[in-house]
């Protein structure tokens, strides 16, 4: 992103930003307002947006982009300490058939790094994840039944289905909301 300073109003998200001959050279995406600031905008530059559109006009979506074939929500230090578990992304379901799936991540799984980069929630893997692209091998530390493993995923590619997606927390990569997902294990 490059910053602008020209008035980025509420609803401006996904505007035209100009220069002084007339031309689009990227595409408002944020602002940032606090005391003292003002007139501090963000704009995703026009070269990059215009692979993006290529790959939408032509595939329907951004291609490359990675995908695990897991849900997964955060094990945080309260629950970890409760349930005698380790912070992380744990791993709710696996698709059959996904790269998780044959790499054999299971359910129950919980992935405390990536590629040597610690992970403490399910957001962390989410971010973790950008770094990469489809068809990169990754290796997961994984906490599964008292000991630490080490899995190798060649990640698939993140295809989205034809129906509307919603921009709620739960989608078929994360569900970073809580720890509602963990299953009920009484403390003994």
């Amino acid at each position: 992103m490059f910053q602008i300073d020209a008035a980025v109003n509420e609803g401006n998200s996904g505007g035209p930003v100009y220069n002084q001959y007339g031309e689009v050279i990227g595409i408002v995406t944020a602002k940032y307002s606090d005391t003292g600031v003002e007139g501090l905008g963000f704009a995703i530059p026009i070269n990059d947006l215009t692979d993006i559109v290529d790959q939408l006009i032509k595939n329907g979506y951004v291609s490359g982009k990675a995908n695990f074939g897991i849900t997964v929500t955060s094990v945080d230090s309260a629950v970890a300490q409760y349930y005698n578990m380790v912070e992380g992304a744990y791993v709710y379901s696996v698709t059959a058939g996904s790269c998780s799936d044959k790499a054999g991540l299971k359910v129950g799984d919980i992935i405390t790094a990536i590629n040597d980069v610690e992970v403490k929630s399910s957001s962390e893997l989410t971010n973790q994840k950008k770094n990469f692209h489809s068809g990169d091998t990754v290796t997961l530390k994984v906490y599964r039944q008292g000991e630490y493993i080490n899995i190798k995923v060649t990640l698939d590619e993140d295809i989205p289905s034809n129906t509307t997606r919603s921009n709620s927390s739960t989608n078929s990569e994360t569900n970073n909301n809580g720890n509602s997902l963990l299953p009920t294990i009484p403390k003994s």
